[in-house]
């Protein structure tokens, strides 16, 4: 289960790598789960992307 602190860490990062991108198509958050040991993010278009909260990247 996610902290509440990597809860709130997560939504700042997904929520600056939405605003970043000037041309976000993925539309909003639908699912959050675990993959390759980083925590994942699935969107309404069925992309999804891993979030490191540790080195503050998302790939």
């Amino acid at each position: 289960m996610i902290s509440q602190k990597e809860a709130l860490d997560l939504m700042k990062m997904v929520t600056q790598h939405i605003t970043l991108s000037s041309d976000w198509t993925d539309g909003p958050p639908i699912a959050l789960f675990r993959a390759d040991g980083c925590w994942c993010v699935r969107y309404a278009s069925g992309n999804w992307w891993h979030y490191s909260l540790k080195d503050r990247v998302w790939f």
